[in-house]
């Protein structure tokens, strides 16, 4: 019998809500969320922006076949336009009208996979296992992570960034402003 979801916190912005929820394939885990408000690491001449991330924590406490982590903005407004975006290590849907542009962001396979390779934030044996089905970015704006199994006392750490600005056509302000490590979301929400 598979599991419900656990669902958390969420993010209201100014063109919908995030949403956050995770699924275990079976076994038992404890599943933390962090939501909160981040300062945005962007160059000084870059326009304002509002930055909140999420972090993950799943730490397995018996054998954990799989995780599914998921990440959604919903109640998107009919007159915004938007799309998909990948690059750099980053995996984001943006969405604008005309007053404001909302990002929402997280690793793509390649960030996932490197953070696998330093074993720092998930177990470094997933190497072998991950695949490029691992991130999906389903339409309208939702990511979602399926990720492979944890051992007892194996743990997974994974963050989400959205923000939101005026419209910049000179600047990429949003989607730049999501472009954060898990190490700098964690850091930035300790405080």
């Amino acid at each position: 019998m598979e599991e419900s979801p656990l669902s958390f916190d969420v993010i209201e912005t100014p063109l919908g809500v995030v949403g956050f929820s995770c699924r275990l394939g079976g076994g038992k885990a404890q599943v933390d969320l962090r939501v909160g408000p981040i300062k945005p690491d962007l160059p000084a001449h870059f326009p304002p922006v509002t930055l909140w991330a999420a972090v993950w924590q799943v730490v397995a406490r018996e054998p954990v076949p799989e995780v599914t982590l998921t990440a959604a903005l919903t109640g998107i407004p009919d007159d915004a336009v938007g799309d998909y975006d990948t690059g750099e290590r980053l995996a984001a849907f943006t969405f604008e009208t005309a007053d404001v542009a909302v990002t929402l962001g997280g690793p793509d396979f390649e960030s996932v996979r490197e953070d696998a390779e330093s074993g720092e934030h998930m177990p470094g044996r997933w190497v072998d296992e991950l695949d490029e089905f691992t991130v999906e970015m389903a339409e309208p704006a939702r990511l979602i992570w399926r990720l492979p199994g944890l051992e007892p006392g194996e743990s997974v750490r994974l963050a989400v960034a959205v923000a939101w600005a005026e419209p910049s056509e000179e600047y990429l302000t949003t989607y730049s402003a999501v472009s954060v490590s898990t190490d700098y979301a964690v850091r930035q929400l300790a405080h």
